[in-house]
């Protein structure tokens, strides 16, 4: 959560960075990130979380799921 705190309110080349923490409860956090992206339309997200088993940071680009 601290680098959400970081850099929420940041702004980067013009467009400014909106940091939220979502609940870990799978079933609440998908109804509750709908919810913010409806409220601020972003133009783009970054999502951060836990996976516990990894031993890299790995990332997924949405467009090919």
């Amino acid at each position: 959560m601290k680098i959400v705190q970081d850099i929420n309110g940041a702004h980067l080349n013009g467009y400014a960075i909106i940091g939220k923490v979502l609940p870990v409860d799978f079933n609440q956090s998908g109804k509750q990130v709908i919810e913010y992206i409806e409220e601020i339309n972003p133009n783009a997200i970054i999502s951060l979380g836990v996976a516990a088993r990894r031993t890299a940071i790995t990332g997924a680009n949405c467009n090919k799921l």
